[in-house]
């Protein structure tokens, strides 16, 4: 897995939105499923959107989809 540098992001017309921090996370994969389901198996890349209010809360995954 590699996960890719943090980039700051707008939440507007999200489930971030309202959020005072919002990043969107690129991470890369190899699926390998027993059964394979909405993903194809293989190499896979992918993006999150994390949200949350300040520095001392946690990070929470608003959304995610091809990167």
């Amino acid at each position: 897995m590699k996960i890719g540098q943090l980039m700051p992001a707008s939440g507007k017309g999200t489930l971030a939105q309202g959020y005072q921090q919002v990043v969107h996370v690129p991470v890369e994969f190899t699926l390998l499923q027993e059964h394979a389901a909405s993903i194809p198996d293989g190499h896979v890349i992918r993006g999150y959107l994390l949200a949350r209010n300040s520095d001392g809360r946690r990070w929470l995954i608003v959304d995610e989809g091809p990167a």
